[in-house]
């Protein structure tokens, strides 16, 4: 069985993890990125209540990816959850090659794409 990969999301993906870099490393020399250095702390790790307050929870996630991938690598799975969510719901319009590209090239603006 192939695996086929398609040119213009590899291409997308790839800038998604750029913008993800270039936010940690240049952005924040500006600005904060709102609470992910929070979330990464893991602040409320430990509470009996993780499950109830959606804080709680991302702090026990992230802290989690934090401690396995380390601080920086650790917002990679949320870059990952943000492509399958994009995928998703540009895959359900069936967009042919000429309606896809400049669809994904507007969602790699970076007004779109660091956050």
């Amino acid at each position: 069985m192939k695996l086929r990969i398609n040119k213009f999301w590899f291409t997308f993906s790839i800038v998604k993890i750029m913008y993800m870099f270039f936010a940690l490393f240049v952005y924040t020399k500006f600005t904060s990125l709102g609470d992910t250095a929070r979330y990464l702390s893991g602040d409320s790790v430990g509470s009996p209540i993780w499950y109830l307050k959606s804080t709680y929870m991302m702090d026990l996630l992230a802290y989690s990816f934090s401690i396995v991938l380390g601080p920086v690598l650790a917002n990679l799975p949320f870059v990952f959850l943000s492509l399958f969510g994009i995928f998703y719901a540009v895959k359900r319009l069936e967009l042919s090659n000429n309606e896809l590209v400049p669809l994904l090239i507007i969602l790699s603006l970076p007004s779109f794409g660091v956050w």
